[in-house]
């Protein structure tokens, strides 16, 4: 599921940022120390990326875990209707028409339309009109009148 691969790269992501938050502070430190120049450069660059970008990455991913939860309820467990999820996941109404209207955007839930309240299945539109095979030529009729014969 591309949704939980999702989810699953950025949590490796947040986790690769916060290691370099970590490990670039010694970094900064032990370059300056020695005199190795690469290795407080490095030490610098880890700690700003890992300082300014792991929050915003660890954020994501639980945004992300928090909608593969209620896809996971909508699609699985078939809790459809927006107040049982509210009850379920201790989420505002906001929150879940949020995910929900995320969800369907990016085609997690395809084959849902959302009315604010409820998510309902589209079933497939059925052919209004049927086609039967001509007496006189066995082509395909849609209609009363064939197309190819006339008849």
């Amino acid at each position: 599921m591309y949704l939980k691969k999702k989810r699953d790269n950025i949590l490796i992501f947040a986790i690769v940022l916060s290691i370099m938050f970590v490990a670039g502070i010694p970094m900064i430190v032990l370059g300056a120390v020695n005199e190795i120049a690469l290795v407080m450069i490095l030490g610098i660059i880890f700690t700003v990326f890992g300082f300014y970008g792991s929050p915003f990455a660890w954020l994501r991913w639980f945004q992300l875990k928090s909608y593969y939860n209620i896809y996971h309820a909508i699609t699985y467990d078939g809790i459809t209707k927006v107040i049982d999820l509210i009850s379920i996941f201790g989420m505002s109404m906001k929150q879940i028409n949020t995910a929900i209207t995320w969800l369907t955007s990016n085609r997690f839930l395809s084959g849902f339309f959302f009315d604010g309240n409820e998510l309902k299945r589209i079933e497939p539109a059925v052919s209004q009109s049927k086609t039967r095979k001509c007496p006189n030529c066995g082509a395909g009729v849609i209609g009363d009148v064939c197309e190819h014969c006339g008849s």
